[in-house]
């Protein structure tokens, strides 16, 4: 978006939805936008970390593997993912999720098959 004053700021919206109404107000100076531009998404990995706590007793709610989490890199469109076999404490998760920052999935399968064994 971009006011009359040359401000220029970034919605999220739906490809459906049209953003709501305080969406189109420069967030500096409160001016209605006076043009808009729709900006196709990059393609790049989706990066998502996943919990591996797993209930080991559900009589007791025993919980095992707590603070543990798999790394899972998915295309762009989500049709394709992987994921690791084991789940590693929050640190070592981020710095192996890191790795595939700002790749496309030809990329990232390429690392992921030279880092992630």
């Amino acid at each position: 978006m971009r006011c009359e004053s040359n401000h220029a700021w970034d919605v999220e919206a739906d490809d459906a939805a049209k953003p709501p109404p305080e969406a189109l107000r420069c967030p500096l100076d409160g001016e209605e936008a006076v043009t808009a531009r729709k900006d196709e998404a990059a393609d790049r990995v989706r990066i998502t970390l996943v919990s591996g706590a797993r209930v080991t007793d559900p009589v007791r709610g025993t919980v095992a593997h707590d603070g543990e989490w798999f790394v899972e890199v998915s295309s762009f469109d989500c049709s394709r993912s992987i994921r690791t076999t084991r789940a590693w404490p929050w640190e070592v998760a981020i710095d192996k999720a890191s790795r595939f920052q700002k790749l496309t999935w030809h990329a990232a399968t390429e690392r992921w098959k030279r880092t992630m064994r």
